[in-house]
């Protein structure tokens, strides 16, 4: 028998003042109705994906993804410190263009997404 999935909300976050002004949102929601914040930040590789598929590329790419971690770690570290946000919390680095990349992860019905 399987366990029901919790609610999530899953919110964009980029670095920028305007994310972390929506995970704050996004946190506030979650304590609100007891659902799982989901902080995802989506990345690129410079030039884009085209140029970077061969073999070679592959250390390039994972660097692009350390760095992304980071931004994202940081960034949920400046909106709420030490003291974290209060509310489970998942956070997700996920390769895309940020749209598409916030669709794939909000992609059960009762999931709320914030921008």
């Amino acid at each position: 028998m399987s366990m029901p999935q919790r609610r999530r909300v899953v919110v964009g976050v980029s670095g920028s003042l305007g994310s972390v002004t929506a995970l704050h949102r996004a946190a506030d929601e979650s304590h609100r109705t007891g659902a799982t914040l989901w902080a995802v930040l989506a990345w690129e590789p410079p030039g884009g994906d085209l140029g970077h598929r061969g073999p070679a590329c592959r250390p390039l790419l994972a660097e692009c993804r350390r760095r992304a971690g980071e931004r994202l770690l940081e960034t949920i570290d400046d909106a709420f410190g030490i003291a974290g946000p209060g509310v489970a919390m998942e956070g997700l680095v996920v390769l895309g263009t940020p749209g598409p990349a916030l669709l794939s992860v909000a992609d059960r019905p009762d999931d709320l997404l914030v921008v």
